[in-house]
């Protein structure tokens, strides 16, 4: 009996001593994630409630935060952009939602890109990327009487206000352009002007206007200085076909000189066309 009784024990402390190994790893892992939880949870009470973290809001109704930075803008208005993080002033920067707030600023007319970032202890700092006009566009009224309105694109399709200083804007007319187009045929436009902006070279100042409302019979207005004629150039070939209209420019002169529109799309000729009726 005592043999036995023996056994039993050293069989009971065999698995007391298997148990142990499991235990004691699976509660230092509780002790540590406890212990996290806890110091997560103070951390984050700290940065919360200490006023050290605080962008200050106005001192006045409707004043800026003076720890809200931003660089970046000529167009876009600062007061716009202001108003996004009017809600954020007296609160700890550690709670700014920067992605909501990125998103919100990508709404405003000009800011084709922005970042907002944390500069601790209390300062916010917003970066913008403004969008770049690339040409006028004629926007048509609303009925057949109304006047149409003059205002720009950027590269993206984006269609924006002309602003205040629109005298210092160098840009051509862009015909073809369209409310109820898509962002991405309108840019595709832009792109076709660019592209043949960049084929002419050193013509391009001479265009003062892109008619690209028919893609694939586009039409540029050259300025001849007293006058302007349209040319017609297709939609390929524009390097070659706008330099042989130069090099025979004093021919057709003498040839046609009254002339207002040049078909420049056949390859050993350049013919003398009515100008058609603009129309959007």
């Amino acid at each position: 009996m005592g043999r036995s009784t023996d056994t039993q024990e050293k069989r009971g402390g065999s698995k007391l001593r298997l148990v142990r190994p499991y235990v004691l790893p699976v509660l230092a892992t509780v002790f540590v994630f406890l212990t996290g939880a806890i110091a997560f949870l103070r951390a984050e009470n700290f940065l919360t409630r200490d006023a050290r973290f605080t962008m200050r809001g106005g001192v006045l109704p409707g004043e800026d935060s003076p720890d809200l930075r931003i660089t970046g803008i000529s167009r876009a208005a600062a007061s716009q952009i202001r108003e996004v993080f009017r809600a954020d002033g007296g609160r700890s920067i550690y709670q700014l939602p920067l992605e909501q707030r990125r998103k919100e600023l990508l709404g405003i007319q000009w800011v084709r890109e922005a970042s907002v970032s944390r500069v601790w202890p209390n300062r916010v700092e917003v970066r913008v990327s403004e969008r770049k006009p690339e040409a006028f566009i004629r926007l048509p009224g609303a009925h057949k009487s109304s006047p149409s309105s003059v205002m720009l694109i950027d590269g993206d399709g984006v269609i924006l206000p002309v602003p205040g200083d629109r005298v210092h804007l160098d840009l051509p007319l862009l015909n073809g352009i369209k409310e109820d187009q898509s962002v991405e045929e309108r840019a595709a436009r832009v792109r076709m002007m660019k592209r043949i902006a960049s084929e002419i070279g050193t013509l391009a100042p001479k265009i003062t206007e892109y008619d690209l409302r028919d893609t694939v019979n586009g039409r540029l207005v050259y300025d001849l200085g007293e006058r302007t004629v349209t040319l017609i150039v297709g939609h390929e070939d524009y390097a070659l076909r706008m330099k042989r209209f130069v090099e025979h420019f004093q021919e057709i002169q003498r040839r046609a000189p009254g002339a207002s529109a040049l078909d420049l799309r056949l390859p050993d000729s350049i013919i003398a066309v009515e100008e058609e009726a603009d129309a959007q």
